[in-house]
This record gives C-alpha cells, structure tokens and sequence, in this order.
C-alpha cells in the first residue's frame, strides 16, 4: 500500500503549474519521467532490500536446514522486480491519469486484478502475484522447476513495456 501511495502520486499530484515551470527549463520531458521513475524505484528497491537484509540474516542465523542461500538470494530478488513492476506501473498510471486518487484506484484494481485474473489464464499464470507466493517457498528450499527464467522476464518485460507507454504518452 505505500509503494501504491508513493508512486500513484509521482507525476499526477505535479501536472499543474509545477510540471510545466519545471518543463520550461533546460529538462527534457523524457528526462524527467525517467528521474520519477529512477527516484521511486531506487526508494522502493532500498527500502525492500534493507528490510530483507534483515530478515534473511536472521533466517540464516536461525540454522534452519530447509533454506538454500541461491534459492533465498533469488527470491528476494524476484520479489523486489515484482516491487519495481508495481513501481513502474504507479508511475505509469500517475502519468496517465491527471488525478492522484484516480491513479492510486485504476493501481488498486489492477494489482488485485492480476491476482485473480492472471491465475485463471494458463499462458499468463506465471505472472499471478498468488502464483508467486506459492512458487517462492519451494525456490527457497532449493527445489528449482525451470519455469523462474518465465517469471523473471515476464515481470521485466512488463516494466519495459510499462515505462514505453509512460513515455511515449507523456
């Protein structure tokens, strides 16, 4: 819900007067979407990996013999692309949407949206946020499946294509 609050006001809550005194200066427009997107994403990503750090020490420190360090390393990374795709489409939608709570909304829905809707359809399952968590317990033990290569390009592609619409439309 935070990420969903940062980001759902990056663009929208400066479209007035501020965006457009900002605009008239030497900044190109392109530059300054992709300087939310950076400061947002850079926000978000340290913020994840501080908490994470944290947790995972604590988890190894525990000596739990169920938790492989690659399969805990690469599903905390998998989750904080699935944080910048949320990241990048907050700041998508901010810039699409003229109204703060607008975007926030149209960000809501859709990320819970995902959850179910994804799951439903076979090609697409693999980018359900559920599919996700019930996939990642199994990563951290170890017991790889060969599909991680889909969910890591997926949720890449999506940020790719996310922020091609945010510039093309700003």
């Amino acid at each position: 819900m935070i990420i969903i609050g940062i980001t759902g006001s990056a663009v929208s809550s400066e479209s007035g007067e501020l965006a457009d005194s900002l605009l008239s200066k030497a900044v190109k427009r392109h530059e300054y979407i992709l300087a939310k997107f950076c400061s947002r994403v850079a926000l978000v990503f340290t913020i994840y990996l501080g908490i994470s750090t944290v947790l995972a020490g604590s988890t190894m420190r525990i000596g739990v013999n169920d938790t492989e360090i690659y399969g805990l390393s690469f599903s905390i990374l998998v989750v904080a692309l699935v944080l910048i795709m949320l990241t990048t489409m907050g700041v998508t939608f901010s810039t699409i949407f003229p109204n703060t709570i607008v975007s926030i909304v149209a960000l809501l829905v859709v990320w819970y949206s995902m959850t179910f809707f994804f799951s439903l359809i076979k090609e697409i399952k693999f980018l359900s946020p559920s599919y996700l968590i019930g996939k990642l317990p199994k990563i951290i033990q170890g017991n790889w499946s060969g599909t991680e290569w889909k969910i890591v390009s997926g949720f890449s592609l999506m940020c790719i294509a996310l922020l091609t619409v945010s510039l093309l439309y700003f």
